[in-house]
């Protein structure tokens, strides 16, 4: 921008007034001074160019030598000062982010501020922040579900942890204890007291609840073991000790030279729930024996013998040309339960004589199968077993029960066809010396 200064006045101009009516009396010019001071006296050479004539109008007109006249309104160039001054564009707002105090013209290039976190490694970072305002957030992982069972209040970018909550008992001194839960929803009702909870042990505990193996069991002959049943193919009740058997109906059979019970599709020796066998548990060993012929058919699923139901049994059953020896505790119980079903299975013939035996042994873990003397396998992994009231059947399924598999059956059947010669059962794992002596026995009447 260029400006123009006036450093002066314009000069005042003299004026001649002529006398109207002629006459040669003339006025000159008085020269008055701009400053007010008294005019400067000149030489004759200086004045020269100065002089002022008066025209017949009454005006005044300066001469001189030079070429070029200026009117009397003209400013001249000597009275005039021309600065320069430089533009500086920039934000002029004092509100804004990038205010430029030296700026003298807006170029409309404020921004506003914008306050937040400018750290970049931080959780709540803000890229369109320009001013840190000291709220920057360290990142915390963890589990930001509020629903989830390892919600963490602390954590404000979820790690893909979290784990959805499982109800239930959680306290492992408790008879309802759930290894499964994690989150407690009060169900924890029954202390555990552990001691010995064998009725027919010398220390048995009234008020324990939980085996702790300490139990002091009194041995029993295999002769004295109860009950102890040998079949006579009669349809006359059998004397069980404790448990009655009962007959459906049948006919009379020969096993070994034996006298043998004949099943043939329909039979069903049922066997009455007592202390001994099912209803007094928890039961930590059981024996039993038991001498059949197959018929014809050993791939569909039959049932030699069973005790228990959909939770809690023991069963001895032919299935796909396979015997089965199998256990289980599928319900929590306390103690060491739920476990199974666990099993051993060992191939066998159509038409021929065998001597089966299980052997469950809780104190060493495992569920023995044997076949004519002969260990058939051996599997780990049982626990306690407890009371199971659902029903005892020799031929078939009484009520209900559970297979190898898993597979639950609640109508019954799977009904035996062959022949069964006797059946002995033991409320205890036997010894091995007892073992031996019942499978000599067992053989030399049935197999001779």
């Amino acid at each position: 921008m260029r400006l123009i200064l006036i450093t002066c006045l314009l000069p005042i101009l003299a004026l001649s007034c002529g006398k109207k009516g002629g006459g040669d009396d003339t006025s000159q010019a008085e020269e008055v001074p701009v400053s007010g001071k008294a005019p400067e006296a000149h030489s004759p050479g200086e004045l020269k160019s100065q002089a002022v004539d008066t025209d017949p109008m009454g005006s005044t007109v300066g001469s001189s030598d030079q070429e070029h006249q200026e009117s009397p309104e003209t400013i001249p160039d000597s009275i005039v000062e021309a600065i320069d001054q430089t533009e500086i564009l920039g934000c002029t707002d004092p509100l804004a982010f990038n205010y430029d105090a030296a700026a003298t013209k807006n170029d409309d290039s404020c921004v506003a501020v914008q306050l937040g976190c400018m750290d970049a490694a931080m959780f709540n970072f803000n890229p369109n922040a320009n001013i840190d305002d000291g709220s920057c957030v360290a990142i915390a992982s963890g589990c930001t579900d509020a629903d989830a069972f390892n919600y963490n209040s602390a954590a404000n970018t979820d790690d893909g942890s979290c784990m959805a909550k499982v109800m239930g008992c959680t306290d492992s001194n408790y008879i309802e204890f759930s290894p499964a839960a994690n989150t407690d929803n009060g169900t924890c009702l029954t202390a555990i007291v552990q001691g010995c909870t064998d009725g027919m042990a010398s220390n048995y505990d009234a008020l324990a609840n939980v085996d702790d193996g300490s139990c002091n069991v009194v041995a029993v002959n295999p002769a004295d073991s109860l009950p102890v049943a040998n079949i006579a193919g009669t349809n006359s009740s059998l004397s069980l000790g404790e448990g009655d058997a009962t007959v459906s109906e049948g006919e009379e059979g020969i096993l070994g030279g034996q006298p043998a019970y004949t099943m043939d599709g329909d039979d069903l020796l049922v066997i009455s729930n007592s202390n001994t066998f099912n209803t007094g548990g928890p039961f930590y060993g059981k024996t039993f024996a038991v001498a059949f012929r197959t018929g014809s058919d050993v791939t569909s699923t039959q049932m030699i013998y069973e005790e228990g139901g959909a939770i809690r049994g023991v069963s001895l059953y032919i299935s796909g040309g396979y015997l089965y020896y199998n256990i289980y505790n599928i319900v929590s119980d306390g103690g060491n339960a739920p476990w199974g079903p666990i099993s051993v299975s060992v191939a066998l013939e159509a038409n021929t004589d065998y001597v089966a035996t299980l052997l469950y042994d809780q104190s060493q873990g495992t569920l023995g199968g044997y076949l004519n003397g002969i260990e058939a396998g051996q599997a780990t992994g049982v626990g306690i077993l407890y009371a199971h009231s659902d029903g005892i059947g020799l031929g078939a399924v009484n009520s209900d029960t559970v297979f190898a598999d898993g597979s639950v059956e609640y109508n019954g059947g799977f009904y035996f066809t062959g022949l069964i010669a006797s059946f002995k059962y033991y409320n205890e794992a036997v010894s091995a010396t007892k073992l031996d002596a019942l499978h000599q026995e067992m053989l030399s009447t049935y197999l001779p």
